[in-house]
């Protein structure tokens, strides 16, 4: 007795990542070009259309040349195929980019699983002394298979057959020794219990089931015969249109290897361009520390206890400094005025530390002024100009 095992060649997991690949780029052209079945790319490699279409590096103007020259409509028309034809081009370098590493990834997986089964197969042989339920007679095990559930736990399911002629009952059951029991088909429409038949033809066994309450009928068929099902004409022109999609949307693994390397170029080329803006903004906040007055931080408390002179704020204090990159000093002030609302007395507060500080390389924090029961606080900052 054997088991399906889940490993397959490299061939058909090729197979199966390119038509992968097929369906994605399909279902990209049919959703952009369904208005448009005049441009769907039956004759084209997605690699060379982009070069043509795109790039313009085959003979004669490409598209974006001629762009201009056209009426509005087929402008339109030509700038949604031109989308389409990188949108296309990308999902195709990406897949040929990642094939080989995914197709490794499901060979490996695969390889495990079996690995898995194999030791759980030889882990629970049959059991030889089971005895009917029935007669009491011996029963011999005629199949053994995993049973997969919903939960994709691996469990072996055991078939028993009684020895005894005039019985021949079967059984089934885990390698726990649960009894598998066959779960009752209801009927969809009034969820009672279907009343199931069977008919033996010549290479099947067709199944029937009908429920009692309503109209409900349903039957399916259980090929036995060994025989290659015959391929429809159907079936043949999907494999050809198949076939020529991969041609179509398939890039080598050497094609995906350069789109790969393209992309990470144009990743570190905005990276770098990043970095310049970045650089040109510091650049820029330099020079415009370098315009403002340097001052120590006790003409910067001079300033502010000038500039609130006759506004009513009262004994002004400053904490401990903290040296971080920065220097930062925090301060208390109380309410003179009790007739001024506390909304006023922050905003007055803030107004005139701001216009004592203007021009220098000190200023009031962002975080503003906060305040409770007539007690102001808030931070100010020194900037060196070598931090920068």
């Amino acid at each position: 007795m054997s088991y399906y095992k889940h490993l397959k060649t490299r061939e058909y997991y090729e197979n199966l990542y390119d038509e992968m690949t097929v369906r994605d780029c399909r279902m990209t052209e049919d959703s952009f070009l369904k208005d448009y079945p005049q441009f769907k790319m039956v004759d084209f490699q997605i690699k060379d259309e982009n070069r043509r279409v795109v790039c313009g590096q085959d003979k004669g103007p490409s598209l974006q040349e001629t762009l201009d020259k056209l009426p509005k409509e087929e402008k339109e028309c030509r700038i949604r195929y031109m989308v389409t034809v990188m949108i296309l081009y990308s999902k195709a370098g990406d897949r040929a980019s990642r094939r080989r590493e995914t197709i490794n990834d499901w060979i490996q997986r695969d390889t495990l699983r079996d690995e898995k089964r194999a030791k759980i197969w030889e882990q629970y042989p049959e059991n030889t002394r089971k005895r009917c339920r029935k007669c009491g007679g011996l029963m011999k095990c005629f199949n053994k298979d995993f049973y997969d559930t919903s939960e994709q736990k691996d469990r072996i399911l055991f078939m028993y057959e009684c020895l005894n002629p005039d019985c021949k009952y079967r059984e089934a059951e885990f390698e726990d020794g649960e009894i598998w029991k066959k779960e009752e088909p209801k009927c969809p429409n009034c969820n009672v219990l279907l009343k199931e038949s069977q008919k033996r033809l010549k290479e099947k066994i067709r199944y029937y089931s009908k429920c009692p309450q309503c109209d409900f009928k349903d039957s399916w068929d259980l090929d036995l015969s060994n025989k290659a099902k015959k391929k429809t004409k159907a079936d043949i022109d999907a494999e050809k249109l198949m076939e020529r999609d991969k041609l179509r949307f398939c890039l080598s693994e050497k094609e995906g290897a350069e789109y790969r390397q393209s992309c990470d170029s144009m990743k570190r080329f905005h990276e770098i361009m990043e970095k310049e803006k970045e650089a040109e903004k510091v650049g820029e906040s330099f020079q415009q520390i370098k315009l403002l007055e340097k001052i120590p931080f006790l003409e910067a408390q001079k300033r502010i206890k000038e500039k609130l002179k006759g506004k009513k704020f009262l004994k002004l204090k400053f904490g401990d400094p903290n040296m971080g990159r920065d220097v930062v000093f925090e301060f208390k002030i109380y309410e003179g005025d009790p007739t001024r609302s506390e909304y006023d007395a922050k905003k007055e507060l803030k107004t005139l530390i701001g216009k004592a500080l203007n021009k220098t390389n000190w200023k009031l924090m962002s975080e503003g002024i906060s305040s409770r029961m007539g007690i102001f606080s808030g931070r100010i900052r020194g900037v060196e100009h070598k931090t920068y």
